[in-house]
């Protein structure tokens, strides 16, 4: 039940019964209901643009210019509707998010200028970060881990969450503009050991470095530095734990230089950040910023 196909150059077909066919030749199924290998609605359009991404050097080499909206895009928008990651409800934004979830995101309004720890008076920063400063010079992280933002978090982090990394690359991307502060010359995703990078297939951080390294035109060196050692499990540590955790957990493996900023999705302690940052400075980093898309109060 695939119904009337087209572009059989890339096996494009729509089913009757709001299956989707996508793939080369045979086609893989993505989509609603009774289509072959049929997914939940958001997680077809999130494969959708998926195929549609690999399919743009096919479209450069037709020749489109890199960054321009290429046919396989305005297939996606029309056939799976955009939807909100929170509640499944339809949106008619340029953002995965309904107006009632947009309201109810725990934002970070008032971080330390260092740490990004919420403030409750006027003060600049946290009064861990006045008597101690941590290697980094500011922190960016606009959502608190609270309320609905650990569903965004964990789905990219556990699972293949594409849509949420755009989501919170999106809301990570608006609070470094909205910042207006001088753009790092590098960015580095927090490093993930083999074992698991393997379990996972995938790092969180390089899909969130990836999307803003893209919007900012700034290069992503996600293979430059390394993490040693088992990288046992942080959750429920204690930040003095953390914090011999992760000492001697990295290594740069090329040198550095300039500014940089360190790509994660979570901002626990700040302990992965801070050794993190030394290895870059000890690489010859001038300075160092840190990009998460949520704080852990």
């Amino acid at each position: 039940e695939r119904g009337e196909g087209w572009e059989t150059e890339r096996g494009v077909g729509v089913g009757n019964r709001a299956g989707v066919g996508v793939g080369n030749g045979a086609g893989v199924g993505v989509g609603n209901g009774a289509g072959e290998g049929g997914t939940e609605r958001g997680n077809g359009r999130a494969a959708l643009w998926m195929i549609a991404y690999a399919n743009f050097s096919h479209c450069h080499w037709r020749g489109m210019r890199r960054g321009q909206q290429f046919p396989s895009m305005k297939w996606v928008d029309l056939l799976l509707p955009r939807i909100c990651r929170l509640c499944d409800a339809p949106v008619n934004a340029d953002i995965d998010l309904c107006p009632p979830c947009w309201r109810s995101l725990p934002w970070n309004r008032r971080p330390c200028g260092r740490c990004g720890l919420p403030l409750a008076g006027a003060e600049e920063f946290c009064l861990r970060c006045t008597n101690k400063p941590p290697p980094f010079v500011r922190t960016v992280a606009p959502l608190l881990f609270s309320g609905p933002t650990p569903k965004l978090v964990y789905a990219i982090k556990f699972g293949k969450g594409f849509a949420e990394a755009k989501l919170l690359a999106r809301l990570l991307g608006d609070a470094v503009a909205a910042a207006d502060q001088s753009l790092p010359d590098v960015l580095v995703p927090v490093p993930l050991t083999t074992g698991r990078l393997l379990r996972r297939g995938h790092n969180q951080a390089v899909l969130l470095g990836r999307l803003l390294a893209r919007r900012f035109v700034i290069p992503l060196r996600r293979l430059d530095v390394r993490r040693i050692g088992s990288g046992r499990s942080q959750r429920g540590q204690t930040r003095a734990a953390r914090a011999g955790s992760v000492r001697g957990a990295f290594r740069a493996v090329r040198p550095f230089a300039g500014a940089v900023a360190i790509v994660d999705d979570v901002m626990t302690t700040g302990a992965t950040a801070t050794e993190l940052a030394h290895t870059l400075l000890d690489a010859g980093t001038e300075q160092v910023v840190v990009w998460a898309a949520a704080r852990v109060v």
